[in-house]
């Protein structure tokens, strides 16, 4: 008899809170919108198996940009599919093109598919913009995938909201003074 306990769930899970806390500290006092992007970048390359590439797109932004989450992924910011990932208004998934060379992250076989995941503005703002994640290409379907997407863009609207706002803010100082 050999018994066996399943450890798998229990992992991954503690990976992904783990890239949540990472995301968290990143994100704390950022006074920028490429701080955010970069804290971003930071916690998304700490977790290449759930997410093997990352591109952000902020057109919303005091200067719109694009950043990849990983160095290996700057090649990707040129590809003309992205212009209308930043369109996006619900999280989906697009079938990567056949021609595309996406980073395997820590997996021996490329991505073939990926999510976009807007940006939403809090309150009345408007988009931010989009974020794009390479899935795991042998857990894609899983529903908790995009949950965790659907996270970090709302953590990433949340810190750009905070920017905006400290930005403002110190423009009115200014104009006190």
């Amino acid at each position: 008899l050999c018994i066996v306990s399943e450890e798998t769930e229990r992992v991954i899970s503690e990976r992904r809170l783990d890239m949540l806390n990472m995301l968290g500290s990143k994100l704390v006092g950022t006074g920028s919108e490429e701080a955010v992007g970069n804290g971003v970048c930071v916690a998304l390359d700490t977790n290449r198996r759930d997410f093997p590439f990352a591109l952000i797109h902020l057109d919303n932004a005091a200067q719109p940009y694009r950043q990849c989450g990983s160095p290996d992924a700057a090649h990707l910011l040129d590809y003309p599919w992205l212009e209308g990932a930043s369109d996006a208004v619900e999280s989906r998934k697009i079938r990567l093109p056949a021609d595309f060379a996406p980073p395997h992250g820590a997996w021996s076989i490329p991505p073939d598919e990926a999510i976009i995941v807007p940006i939403r503005g809090t309150g009345d703002q408007p988009r931010w913009g989009s974020l794009m994640l390479g899935l795991n290409p042998h857990r894609r379907d899983d529903p908790e995938l995009i949950r965790l997407a659907e996270l970090v863009a709302s953590q990433m609207s949340g810190a750009l909201s905070n920017v905006r706002a400290l930005k403002i803010e110190r423009q009115r100082a200014k104009r006190i003074w």
